[in-house]
């Protein structure tokens, strides 16, 4: 699984000035629910490094982009949507869903599920492309931006079931921006991802078959042809829940969710303690060479901070990463002198001082702000 490092080290909190929503936030709705349609994908077309992702109440924005461009909105179990960059709101249309051919029996699930992990290896690309994207992390405190941070990232795709530090090579450019650059707690914020080779998922491993209940959500046709069954997974303790998304044209994990919850911590002194911490990973991934790579990875934390005798929550905080391919780069077989981001625990933007502050607005806003 991902390495992952989370630094909280204040949690002293003052009052905070926070920013307010731009006038150019779009949404992305569902035509049937009429709600947002979260972490839909949204580019513009003939410019494919000029997109982002909608958050998770399906809002968006795109910067250098004029009415009359055409887009293209896509998530998984939706009709692409090819349209005109001239409104506010844009509908995706559900795909058909449809009835499975074969009712997968109770006493046969793990059986399924094990044929579907025997082919993740199969489904992995190799060799391991190069995948040129946009590495980002922002806090939002109360649903408010506190602090946003990204770079420029080309990262070397890991062999599954590899080492991480080995076979993730990166090379950065770094630019954060902050709100209040005087916030020590969102500064002092460290939070690192290198997405593990496709796709990494402990939840199907057959190590934990007993600890889990499987059950199939729905199936619908995709625009391939390829029929698309979403299987829920729920732990028996009830601290962890999610789901994936498989081809069953060849059994391949094309999204996976997944939803855990974390020990509380207790704050030293006059700290506020941490609780109700959850523990949030959200990733689809796209074909190459008929193979499967990441496309968008979101890994999150939600917590709250409270009253150490009161147990009063005064701040509620998401902490969020995200990475995003725009391009794959083939032939990439040295990505320069310094270019190799080892250590998976630390930040690109853990060296505070070193970062290069700049205004909110030179950001290309992968994920648009909290709202």
């Amino acid at each position: 699984m991902k390495k992952i490092s989370l630094t909280l080290l204040s949690l002293t909190v003052s009052a905070f000035c926070f920013a307010s929503e731009n006038t150019d936030t779009l949404t992305v709705t569902d035509k049937v629910s009429k709600a947002g349609v979260e972490f839909a994908t949204i580019y513009v077309k003939n410019k494919p490094n000029n997109g982002t992702i909608a958050n998770i109440n399906g809002k968006f924005r795109l910067k250098d982009i004029e009415e009359g461009d055409s887009i293209i909105i896509s998530s998984v179990g939706y009709k692409t949507l090819h349209t005109i960059f001239n409104r506010k709101e844009y509908v995706l249309t559900p795909s058909n869903v449809v009835l499975r051919e074969v009712i997968i029996k109770s006493d046969n699930f793990r059986k399924y599920l094990k044929e579907i992990w025997n082919k993740i290896s199969v489904n992995a690309p190799q060799p391991y492309p190069v995948l040129d994207g946009i590495y980002r992390q922002q806090i939002a405190v109360n649903n408010e931006l506190a602090v946003a941070a990204e770079c420029d990232m080309k990262m070397k795709e890991p062999k599954f079931k590899k080492s991480l530090i080995e076979n993730a090579k990166i090379l950065i450019s770094d630019k954060r921006a902050y709100v209040r650059p005087e916030l020590d707690f969102a500064k002092n914020f460290t939070f690192a991802m290198v997405p593990a080779g496709y796709p990494g998922l402990g939840e199907i491993n057959p190590k934990s078959y007993k600890k889990f209940t499987y059950s199939i959500d729905n199936s619908y046709v995709d625009e391939k042809g390829n029929t698309i069954t979403k299987i829920d997974f729920v732990k028996k303790d009830s601290t962890s829940n999610g789901y994936i998304y498989v081809n069953e044209t060849n059994n391949a994990i094309i999204r996976f969710y997944f939803r855990r919850k974390v020990k509380d911590i207790k704050g030293s002194k006059n700290e506020l303690n941490v609780k109700d911490i959850y523990y949030i990973w959200n990733t689809t991934y796209r074909t190459y060479k008929n193979k499967y790579i990441h496309d968008y990875s979101r890994m999150e934390f939600k917590y709250n901070l409270c009253n150490k005798e009161t147990g009063e929550v005064k701040y509620k905080v998401n902490a969020t990463v995200d990475y995003k391919t725009n391009d794959v780069l083939e032939n990439a077989t040295n990505l320069g002198v310094n270019a190799f981001y080892i250590d998976s625990e630390i930040s690109p933007f853990t060296n505070i001082d070193a970062i290069k502050t700049s205004n909110k607005k030179v950001l290309k806003g992968i994920v648009t702000d909290y709202k």
